[in-house]
């Protein structure tokens, strides 16, 4: 598993960045289940860039589909969201809290996720801390070969016909996607290469005292 919580990108000038701080990313028996999207393109990849760079694209949650992070151009930024380290605790019952201030300024909230080991599982407690706001969406991109079938809340990840992960979303609603326009749900796997890959979307009002999801693997 790994939890960016890092500087956006490259310098000062975070030239290359992606706007995914606070984005989580799982291996289950050496295979990759939740994604990093990857890059696609560069300078010629237009609306395609932009979507790959976004928060969006990431495992992470956004509000109101606006990046944390303000793009200008295809490198670099105008507006840069700055992600710290809050707390750490090691195994058995480890925890990670981090948080940035990418939304403060347009939405008056910092965006706090807590990521700690309960039971086997890992649970996922994502916070807006500041005045109220309405909708976030939090994602989950998935391997292109990665299928999902969503029962109620809970979305179940199958590879080749065995189940990997189910994934327990709170209370709101919830899109499986693959392919389409951008926001469809997609995954580059080397440069200059684009291909449809499932994209769990949740949709509901985060507050101060948070919602939570569980992530339970079933590894081999």
């Amino acid at each position: 598993m790994r939890f960016d919580h890092g500087p956006l990108g490259y310098l000062s000038i975070a030239a290359h960045g992606h706007a995914d701080a606070l984005s989580l990313c799982l291996d289950l028996d050496g295979e990759p289940v939740l994604i990093d999207p990857g890059t696609y393109l560069y300078g010629s990849g237009g609306n395609w860039r932009s979507w790959f760079r976004s928060t969006p694209a990431h495992n992470t949650l956004n509000i109101a589909g606006q990046s944390q992070s303000v793009m200008s151009g295809p490198f670099n930024w105008s507006s840069k969201a700055k992600a710290r380290l809050i707390e750490r605790s090691e195994e058995p019952d480890w925890l990670w809290v981090a948080e940035h201030d990418g939304y403060e300024k347009r939405f008056g909230v910092r965006h706090r996720r807590e990521v700690g080991h309960d039971s086997g599982a890992i649970r996922i407690v994502d916070r807006l801390i500041g005045r109220h706001t309405d909708v976030a969406e939090i994602v989950w991109q998935c391997a292109p070969d990665i299928e999902v079938e969503l029962t109620g809340n809970t979305a179940v990840c199958r590879r080749a016909g065995q189940v990997c992960l189910a994934i327990d979303l709170p209370q709101g609603t919830v899109s499986v996607t693959q392919g389409g326009p951008p926001s469809g749900g997609w995954a580059s796997t080397r440069f200059g290469t684009k291909v449809p890959a499932v994209r769990i979307a949740w949709r509901g009002n985060v507050g101060a005292t948070g919602v939570m999801t569980i992530l339970r693997p079933f590894c081999r």
